[in-house]
């Protein structure tokens, strides 16, 4: 794990790269529901806080509470980025996955860092996914490269050491990348379509989504 003391410093060069790049980007056809536990977020001025700045696409703000002493506003402020996706805010985001102890925060990290919908997202991805063991964030990280919609990200997710549970959801993600950002990619395309009769249902389904979604699958 890189120092912490990194941390400042990529807030520094975020400062400097929104001043340039202010907008949004959007993930066509992103409609997976993302789960949450509950943090207190109604009896917590702190977190309301969190939502306010979210509410005024406040990125620099959000930045800074990725650094918070309480995990529960680092986990508030990383979803709260994922809301905005604003493609500035990638390498503080990636700087904290790295150096993240809570779980909870690594999670919501990634899910933030899915949402960018960024290639440069892929190494980042995969180093995270193998070094994680907590299952929540695993299953974060196939969602999250199954989003970035690009050729090495499909590559990562064939070549990525999935236990048995999470099979059906690295299938699931290269139906998405594949039916929803439209990655033509032959591997994927066979690993599919051979998956459409495993005896595993979940799996069936999740490789069905593919051919369901894609115009010409062929």
């Amino acid at each position: 794990m890189a120092s912490l003391c990194r941390g400042p410093l990529v807030l520094i060069t975020l400062y400097f790269c929104l001043g340039c790049q202010i907008g949004t980007s959007t993930i066509e056809g992103d409609d997976a529901v993302f789960m949450r536990t509950g943090d207190g977020l109604l009896r917590t001025p702190e977190l309301q806080a969190i939502v306010d700045l979210q509410v005024e696409r406040n990125t620099l703000g959000l930045a800074e509470m990725l650094l918070a002493t309480d995990p529960s506003l680092r986990a508030r402020a990383a979803f709260a980025l994922g809301s905005i996706q604003e493609p500035a805010t990638f390498s503080i985001l990636a700087s904290q996955l790295e150096n993240e102890e809570n779980v909870a925060v690594r999670r919501d990290i990634v899910f933030a860092i899915g949402q960018l919908n960024t290639e440069s997202s892929v190494p980042v991805l995969v180093d995270a996914l193998s070094q994680e063991s907590e299952r929540d964030v695993r299953y974060r990280i196939l969602e999250a490269l199954g989003k970035v919609g690009s050729v090495s990200a499909s590559e990562a997710l064939l070549a990525a050491d999935v236990l048995a549970d999470e099979e059906p959801l690295r299938v699931f993600a290269l139906a998405v990348s594949g039916a929803v950002s439209n990655v033509n990619d032959e591997e994927s395309r066979d690993l599919l379509f051979s998956n459409l009769d495993d005896s595993n249902a979940d799996i069936r389904v999740a490789a069905a989504y593919y051919f369901g979604r894609e115009t010409d699958p062929s």
